[in-house]
């Protein structure tokens, strides 16, 4: 992420990238990348409601 931010990028790719943080700091984290200028792609097994409504679109691959 920090790599991603300080070459800014257009688009931020995570797969997993929180998976051993609490909810709580997953969410301050996603919502500070929102605000950026940013295209974020976020790969989760553990999202939530709120975490659900951070985000403009959900695309599932079978």
């Amino acid at each position: 992420l920090a790599r991603a931010c300080i070459h800014d990028d257009d688009f931020i790719l995570i797969d997993e990238g929180t998976s051993a943080i609490d909810k709580k700091a997953t969410l301050d984290i996603l919502k500070k990348l929102l605000n950026g200028p940013y295209t974020v792609i976020f790969i989760a097994h553990n999202f939530n409601e709120e975490m659900y409504s951070l985000f403009d679109r959900e695309i599932h691959l079978t």
